[in-house]
């Protein structure tokens, strides 16, 4: 027998934590009883890839960041929901405002000068006109010649760039009118499911999909359990009662005998089914790893860099659960992973049949629907 000691709760706890999480989290039954179908089987699922944010604006939308927004007016764009005139093409773009092209003096006018008519100014009018063709302009004492077309007159001597109409001129900028409207919700792209704030591919006929997963369908004389299908509600609930029932007597067992300060008698042995329906879940993925054209030393290798490899998320989450079990004896989960019939399951996991281990394997222990 085992003597239990700080290292060995540590392995235990490892052992537990492993095989609940493969049973309680990805619902995979280890063996599958045919005489169990016609009580409650598990769905059968897929994945369907990683989702991605909803992207897409509608018609009479814009988007700006990552939101849409009502098309703008005409002349107006918009920038995180604040709808802003546009500038003219000379203008600089300073967000709310638009810089002007540079202003130009219009020189030291023309003056009233000797021999000009006394108090009169006509004279000073007619130089100027003769040399600008645009006019002139009084101010003060002096006669200027008018702005060119789209500018205007500041102070006596310099022309500055009209602001476009509806902005407000403060100087050397146009301050633009603005607006506001609130923000819609991006979209999925057409044929993309939406299910929680992200777009998914969707799921094959007669399946439903709830996040990255597909779930298949209930056979017609079967009532749905959430992620299995069972005879009628008295099933599924019997059935659900005594996975939350398995799982729960044995965490207690488990903290209840931490709490002893590592002393605990020998447990019995588990019998073969126990054994047995641990030992398959070990086999599955060495089949995978096998069927993908992969070795053991390279998946343990992908599973200690968190590398991509050719199994699906559900078989390297198994791993890395089983790789728990063996702590940081990589050489003998690669033995595993090679050969798991070699491994013995009964020397190694006698002490669990105390902690009610099996009775979560067999709890979770249901066909697969249609299978």
């Amino acid at each position: 027998m085992m003597r239990r000691n700080s290292h060995g709760f540590s392995e235990l706890c490892s052992i537990f934590k492993s095989l609940t999480l493969l049973t309680s989290l990805f619902l995979l039954p280890p063996v599958v009883h045919a005489a169990d179908v016609s009580a409650v089987c598990w769905k059968e699922s897929y994945g369907r890839g990683v989702g991605t944010v909803p992207g897409t604006c509608g018609p009479g939308e814009v988007k700006s960041g990552l939101l849409c927004y009502p098309q703008p007016e005409p002349g107006y764009n918009v920038v995180a929901g604040i709808y802003s005139q546009s500038c003219p093409p000379d203008f600089r773009d300073d967000g709310l405002f638009c810089a002007k092209l540079a202003a130009y003096g219009r020189g030291a006018g023309y003056p009233w000068k000797f021999g000009d008519r006394a108090f009169s100014l006509d004279d000073a009018r007619a130089r100027c006109e003769s040399d600008n063709s645009q006019g002139c302009d009084t101010d003060g004492a002096v006669v200027y010649p008018k702005c060119k077309p789209n500018f205007h007159a500041v102070g006596c001597c310099t022309c500055s760039p009209d602001c476009p109409a509806g902005m407000t001129d403060i100087g050397v900028s146009c301050a633009k009118k603005t607006y506001v409207k609130p923000p819609i919700a991006p979209k999925c792209d057409a044929g993309e499911d939406y299910d929680a704030g992200l777009c998914y591919k969707p799921c094959a006929d007669g399946s439903k999909g709830v996040g990255p997963v597909c779930w298949t369908e209930c056979p017609a004389s079967m009532v749905n359990c959430g992620a299995m299908c069972g005879t009628s509600k008295e099933k599924c609930a019997e059935a659900v009662g005594q996975q939350v029932l398995a799982v729960g007597k044995s965490a207690y067992k488990v903290y209840n005998q931490v709490s002893k300060d590592g002393k605990k008698d020998d447990s019995p042995d588990l019998n073969t089914a126990e054994v047995d329906g641990v030992k398959n879940l070990t086999e599955v993925i060495a089949k995978d790893i096998k069927d993908k054209g992969l070795t053991p030393e390279g998946v343990i290798s992908a599973l200690k860099s968190s590398a991509s490899t050719k199994l699906g998320p559900k078989t390297l989450t198994q791993l890395k659960a089983l790789s728990h079990t063996f702590g940081d004896d990589e050489k003998k989960l690669v033995d595993v992973l090679k050969d798991p019939r070699g491994y013995d399951y009964l020397t190694n996991l006698k002490d669990i049949k105390a902690f009610g281990i099996g009775k979560v394997v067999k709890s979770f222990d249901k066909p697969i629907c249609g299978k």
